[in-house]
């Protein structure tokens, strides 16, 4: 099974951030995607419950939209904050998650250790690609908003629709929908190669051949067991 997860804070009660409305519409693309039963969705989650849900092997997207920078976030409104460790902790036992979005001013100005872009991916390039936002400022020709407006919708719509098509290729194209902001305010980090379809399958073709490893282990070790008892059995008899 395969799951989605998407988490967001607000401002206040009576007024929801840009962030809250997006993680709504992230979640409808996620329930699109993978049907409305394998995606978490959680409005200022707490701190033990975010760990629990990321932690699952099961969740291979992940969307997050908050305030903070590059260690960490927080969601605002009495929520929690969550830092680098706590990803760090909550991914210590499974393999990084394929497909990370992150809402959040800065993000991606630094994605080296001691980041959560590190924490995710855990160091790795391979199978695993991270997008968010970085050196967000008040620009008024294509504001902040421009990730969540312009660049999720097509990204999403366009990974749903095309699942072989490159998420580095169709990251190139949403950013270039808005040339005077996104290509500076827009970081991806991992590999270039990966696609939808891969996050997908792979997991399930894995779990295959495993499965056939072990049982091609387990009918050698049978075979050899067999072996030695027939050979001790002939030798009792002599």
């Amino acid at each position: 099974m395969i799951k989605a997860c998407s988490f967001s804070g607000v401002d206040s009660i009576q007024y929801p951030s840009e962030c809250f409305k997006t993680y709504l519409r992230v979640s409808e693309y996620f329930k699109r995607l993978l049907g409305a039963d394998n995606v978490i969705s959680e409005c200022c989650p707490t701190r033990e419950n975010y760990i629990a849900t990321i932690a699952d092997p099961e969740v291979k997207m992940y969307f997050c939209g908050a305030h903070g920078d590059s260690s960490g976030f927080d969601f605002g409104y009495h929520c929690p904050s969550i830092y680098y460790r706590h990803i760090e902790e909550a991914m210590a036992n499974r393999a990084p998650i394929p497909l990370i979005l992150m809402l959040h001013c800065h993000a991606m100005n630094e994605t080296g250790e001691g980041t959560l872009t590190h924490a995710f991916t855990k160091g790795l390039n391979q199978d695993v690609v991270v997008i968010g936002t970085k050196h967000v400022t008040l620009d008024p020709c294509c504001p902040c908003e421009a990730f969540s407006l312009i660049f999720l919708p097509y990204f999403l719509e366009t990974i749903i629709n095309n699942p072989t098509k490159k998420l580095k290729e169709i990251y190139d194209e949403g950013v270039d929908l808005c040339p005077e902001w996104m290509p500076d305010h827009i970081e991806f980090v991992g590999d270039e190669t990966l696609t939808l379809e891969r996050i997908l399958y792979e997991p399930e073709l894995e779990l295959e051949q495993e499965n056939l490893v072990s049982i091609i282990g387990l009918l050698l070790l049978s075979t050899i067991a067999a072996y030695l008892l027939l050979k001790r059995t002939t030798q009792v008899g002599e």
